[in-house]
């Protein structure tokens, strides 16, 4: 008896065909849309400006034209925060780099290694809307741009103006303080977009405009936080002090000298008192930015913006006092 099995006609072999090539390309498709989806997802995180153990490396150059010196260094890193207006605003401190002037003809400031910092003074005030891609800086010194202004902001786009605040300090032209492009590059260990603008690339001499960069996460490539700086952003480190080989010596200086500065406020001149012989002095704005180092008798600042500032000595014993002062108009 010879059996016989029925064959399935062709037009249903071909459906069922059909039907299951339909069902591979449609979980192809599925599994392509999850991957772009995740992709963008990933692509679409920002990179915290705002971190736990980050440090911000900066070298200070002599605003001069005999070339390139260094007059200090410094490091700035996240400590606390506080209530202003209903936000929250991270405390930023700039920490002094100890280091030697190892040439002929100083300032030539190379900072010791491991890093050792010294004293401390408040920074900046800055908040983060990581969701938005946007850093905002608190100002508390000057007469223009006063309290919270945009400082970053990583969602613009191609054709997109800088903050007016930011731009007015190193733009040049009309041209100036643009978003030229936006460009995505691995840098600092992680995936992060770069803002490209132009404005003053130069720290000595006279000024030109040339290519700018602002970093996600990171700042400006040349000035740092702040643009129009004499501040060289050198290194950014992410992790402990001890893992960024950085040596903790002083972290607040309690003055033992009694010291009397007056008037406090001051209008143009400061004058200051105390027992020890003081062998430097600087006075430092709240950027921790040096805009006077020299005599201490009478000191003269008329030509300052009205605001807070620090005033640091350095004393025959190497005592470091800083105290802070307030000029008026």
């Amino acid at each position: 008896r010879i059996k016989c099995s029925a064959k399935k006609p062709a037009r249903t072999q071909s459906r069922e065909t059909f039907s299951s090539i339909f069902k591979a390309m449609k979980q192809n498709i599925i599994l392509t849309f999850f991957f772009i989806l995740i992709m963008n997802s990933l692509n679409s995180q920002s990179q915290l400006f705002l971190e736990e153990d980050k440090h911000w490396v900066f070298l200070k150059h002599q605003e001069n034209d005999a070339g390139i010196n260094i007059l200090s260094g410094f490091i700035v890193n996240m400590q606390g925060d506080t209530l202003i207006d209903g936000k929250v605003y991270k405390k930023l401190y700039s920490h002094n780099l100890k280091g030697t002037h190892n040439c002929q003809f100083p300032p030539c400031f190379t900072p010791n290694f491991p890093y050792e910092i010294e004293y401390k003074i408040l920074y900046a005030l800055v908040r983060e809307d990581p969701q938005n891609g946007i850093i905002y800086h608190y100002n508390q010194v000057g007469s223009t741009c006063m309290g919270e202004y945009e400082l970053f902001n990583f969602q613009q786009i191609a054709g997109d103006t800088i903050n007016e605040c930011v731009r007015e300090k190193f733009a040049f032209g009309d041209k100036d303080g643009l978003v030229d492009s936006i460009s995505n590059v691995y840098a600092f260990n992680a995936q992060r977009k770069v803002i490209h603008t132009t404005g003053d690339g130069v720290f000595e001499g006279l000024p030109f405009s040339s290519e700018l960069k602002i970093t996600e996460g990171i700042g400006f490539d040349l000035y740092g936080f702040f643009a129009g700086t004499q501040d060289e952003l050198v290194e950014v480190c992410f992790g402990s002090l001890n893992e960024c080989n950085i040596i903790s010596s002083i972290n607040k200086v309690e003055p033992k000298s009694k010291l009397k500065i007056y008037p406090n406020p001051v209008y143009d001149r400061l004058n200051i008192d105390i027992e020890i012989k003081i062998k430097s002095a600087s006075i430092l704005d709240s950027y921790g930015n040096i805009i006077f180092m020299g005599d201490i008798e009478n000191i003269n600042i008329d030509f300052m913006q009205p605001g807070i500032y620090h005033l640091s000595l350095i004393l025959e014993s190497n005592e470091v006092i800083i105290t802070k002062f307030v000029k008026i108009y």
